[in-house]
């Protein structure tokens, strides 16, 4: 037996119809539609978007090329900026007479170094600066002293702008880093276009600091981290579009729908494109289908037994597993 669902409102009553039935709400005013035996005919549009890369990298460009796409050259001088007036504020309270204002240089420098330690891999940064013959590595002393490095380090700065305390409707649980945030983020969207295959699937970003928004997962093999929901394209893996996930609110409620609400905020991008989406089990439900499948975005997805609107004569029991 199949079953299927033209529309759909939510209307969690046990339904036992085998035909399509629709029952006007006196309540509401609107027409509820019930799930039933017969399937019905689902018009997939072709998909005549253009894809891949909008700036094709001519031979002589190499990573850095690539990487200054989403991350530009204006943002070191802004980060620079951000630093040093960082570093004042700082100084005002506690001199410091080691600290030199940092360059545009500088900070692109850092970023490097950065970049170069996660390919490296050390205890700690000061081995990156070690004279012992077996373990130096010439590079980080011949582009930066270990102090210098230390000192950006201390004072390194995104966003010096006033944050709204905890509890006020405009504050920003990412507001460090929100500038550069949102610059990668519109550089990743602006310099690709999808193919019709994507998924939306959550990442992690690992972090052991302190953080009211970092989660612990002892099952993940990251187990401590940031959660990142991602848009990115299946045929290659390109993250298209993201969303940080910053906890509940400061009541401690939870948010409802959580999953459907970023499915939508995500998928805002594709709608009319007729894409496709694929998802998990977290993020399927009857009704955030239909509201895509209105907007031209096909879906497919794994679903839960428990998962509230659907069928009941299409659920297998839990017993049946066992």
């Amino acid at each position: 037996m199949a079953w299927s669902l033209d529309s759909f409102e939510i209307d969690t009553r046990d339904l036992t119809e085998t035909t399509i039935t629709q029952v006007h709400s006196t309540r509401t005013g609107s027409v509820i539609s019930r799930w039933c035996s017969t399937l019905s005919t689902i018009d997939v549009l072709p998909f005549n978007q253009p894809v891949g890369p909008v700036h094709i990298l001519t031979r002589d460009k190499n990573e850095k090329d690539f990487f200054h796409l989403i991350f530009p050259d204006n943002t070191y001088q802004y980060l620079a900026d951000q630093t040093n007036l960082y570093a004042w504020k700082c100084r005002d309270v506690k001199p410091d007479t080691k600290w030199t204002a940092v360059t545009a240089d500088k900070i692109q420098a850092f970023i490097g170094l950065h970049i170069l330690m996660s390919v490296i891999p050390l205890p700690a940064y000061k081995d990156y600066w070690t004279r012992d013959n077996l373990c130096e590595i010439p590079a980080f002393t011949k582009i930066m002293t270990r102090l210098r490095f230390k000192k950006i380090l201390q004072y390194f700065h995104c966003n010096d702008v006033e944050n709204p305390p905890r509890g006020d409707p405009v504050h920003d649980p990412i507001h460090h880093v929100r500038p550069i945030f949102d610059v990668v983020q519109q550089n990743l969207h602006d310099n690709y276009n999808l193919h019709k295959s994507v998924s939306v699937d959550e990442a992690r970003i690992p972090f052991r600091g302190c953080l009211s928004f970092r989660q612990y997962l002892p099952a993940k093999p990251c187990k401590f981290g940031i959660k990142v929901w991602e848009l990115p394209d299946s045929y290659n893996g390109y993250v298209y579009k993201m969303q940080m996930y910053t906890g509940r609110s400061e009541n401690g409620t939870r948010e409802e729908r959580l999953a459907s609400r970023v499915v939508k905020d995500l998928t805002r991008c594709l709608v009319g494109k007729n894409h496709h989406v694929y998802m998990d089990n977290f993020c399927t439900s009857p009704e955030l289908f239909v509201k895509l499948s209105a907007d031209n975005i096909c879906v497919t997805g794994t679903c839960r037994v428990n998962r509230k609107g659907f069928c009941q004569h299409m659920l297998i029991p839990l017993k049946w597993w066992k």
